[in-house]
């Protein structure tokens, strides 16, 4: 009888591990979001393609068919739910893999071991039925990634993306991004991740760390040690750039992380619309040292700037402190109308060449990205720097008196206003050859020949020239008449004036 309990009791324990067991199984392999990006494009008449990018890590479920993509204003009193399908050139249920690995790596994605990422597309086109200035689309797909490792049950929390729209200032696309919001970057080296987002509208963009989300209004909560701005153990800490997304990064020890940012797009000072991507991060003990991305020209600086009316060029020069190795080079395509030429290997260099117009000049800069990665293995390393480029259109208005009131006046002047980047510096040259450099006008000139030269804070310049008359000087011919015998008074006298200026001349 004993002998008959313990094997029942037996069996009940093994079925009930059993039972325990499947389930951790079914939990870790429904476990997949890795990623997301929700953007818009304007397509005019009031109607919008909606595009959400997925990411899934291939050790995880398949992805969904469709999306459900949720349309809300507030202050139009909206609110509806459409699907998104699958984009027309995927097949539903099966994603494209990216690179995380070098090729003769195999991956989750392809009954390998190694961690396989696969992004997934939905779209649809919807029509706004009036303006608002709080268009909101939403989306959310189930069970994040269960190999994070600086949230709590990330299995258990939903992977949560939004966008903001303000269209009653007119048609608006947001930004797009080209980069992928998966990444793996190397302990103990210095790591620059950029979002690449590219504006087609030209609007400014600002980027900021924001709290991933499992729904619309909650948070994902990290564990002690880990936070919003701090999702890695980095020394220096981790940063963003919020003019032009770069984070930089260096950890210390091996995780896996979720980041989030959102991206501000402002018109004319004002906030027209906002996206967000939602990104997860492993860092890795790399077994190569990251290439390395010069500055403009060989320099470190990755700012510049430049003028309107001619071709404007610069080179970025690759290298890698490890031997043997090939590095491949891309950029972002971020400034249309610029070409960029790649040559050389195995460690390339990429020239830079643009020709602005001067529909281009603005007070903002424009940024591209460039990525170089090499191809060390199993994970090839990279690295990704952005450059800037402010350009301006020097034009000059000036105004002057024409003439001296008289040939041995000097009461001249003349007043000029400009355009360029600020500060703006005024050198104004007399015919004596004398400069003055500082004001904006000048008083009590001379007759003469002057130049101004007016440069700006992107040393573009403009030259004026003028020139201040001088009336021929005062004559006065007087003629008379004899007044006859005896003087009766009847004589007179005819004053002939020339020269001075006319209308001015009094007797």
């Amino acid at each position: 009888m004993y002998k008959f309990i313990n094997q029942l009791f037996s069996k009940k324990v093994f079925l009930l591990l059993l039972i325990v067991c499947s389930f951790s199984v079914k939990e870790s392999l429904a476990s997949h979001a890795a990623g997301s990006d929700l953007t818009y494009q304007s397509l005019g008449g009031g109607n919008y393609q909606i595009t959400f990018t997925f990411y899934r890590d291939c050790f995880g479920i398949d992805p969904p068919l469709s999306q459900s993509l949720r349309v809300f204003s507030s202050s139009c009193n909206f609110d509806t739910t459409i699907t998104m399908d699958t984009v027309p050139d995927s097949t539903p249920g099966i994603g494209v893999e990216i690179q995380l690995n070098c090729s003769s790596v195999v991956s989750t994605c392809n009954g390998g071991t190694a961690t396989g990422i696969q992004q997934c597309q939905y779209s649809t086109i919807i029509t706004l039925p009036t303006t608002c200035p709080d268009w909101q689309f939403s989306t959310s797909v189930s069970a994040r990634n269960q190999a994070v490792t600086t949230i709590d049950n990330p299995s258990g929390e939903n992977l949560y993306c939004e966008a903001y729209l303000n269209n009653t200032l007119g048609e608006n696309s947001s930004p797009t991004f080209s980069s992928v919001p998966v990444a793996k970057v190397c302990i103990g080296q210095p790591n620059n991740f950029n979002q690449s987002a590219i504006d087609a509208d030209g609007d400014s963009l600002v980027y900021t760390f924001i709290a991933p989300r499992t729904n619309e209004n909650t948070p994902l909560t990290y564990l002690p040690g880990y936070s919003v701005v701090n999702p890695f153990v980095s020394s220096p800490p981790v940063s963003i750039n919020d003019l032009n997304g770069d984070i930089f990064m260096q950890p210390t020890q091996l995780d896996i992380t979720v980041v989030a940012v959102q991206v501000q797009e402002y018109r004319n000072g004002i906030l027209i619309g906002t996206v967000m991507r939602d990104m997860q991060l492993y860092a890795e003990n790399c077994t190569n040292v990251i290439p390395i991305l010069s500055g403009i020209d060989t320099t470190s600086s990755f700012a510049t700037s430049t003028c309107v009316g001619g071709q404007f060029c610069f080179n970025i020069i690759t290298s890698d402190p490890d031997p043997n190795q090939v590095l491949s080079m891309s950029w972002n395509q971020g400034i249309p109308g610029a070409n960029f030429t790649i040559t050389g290997s195995p460690h390339p260099t990429g020239q830079f060449c643009w020709t602005p117009t001067q529909a281009d000049a603005r007070t903002q800069p424009y940024y591209f990205t460039v990525n170089v990665k090499d191809n060390a293995c199993p994970a090839p390393g990279s690295v990704a720097k952005t450059y800037s480029i402010t350009v301006s259109n020097m034009s000059i208005s000036l105004t002057s008196t024409p003439n001296v009131s008289c040939s041995t006046s000097h009461n001249g002047s003349a007043m000029a206003t400009s355009t360029g980047i600020p500060p703006n510096t005024y050198s104004w040259t007399f015919p004596n050859g004398s400069l003055i450099t500082g004001p904006t006008s000048i008083n009590h000139l001379d007759p003469g020949n002057y130049t101004l030269n007016v440069t700006d804070g992107n040393n573009c310049m403009g030259i004026s020239n003028f020139s201040i008359l001088a009336p021929p000087p005062l004559a006065v011919n007087v003629t008379g008449v004899n007044s006859g015998c005896g003087g009766g008074g009847a004589g007179s006298a005819t004053a002939n004036v020339t020269g001075g200026t006319p209308g001015t001349n009094g007797y």
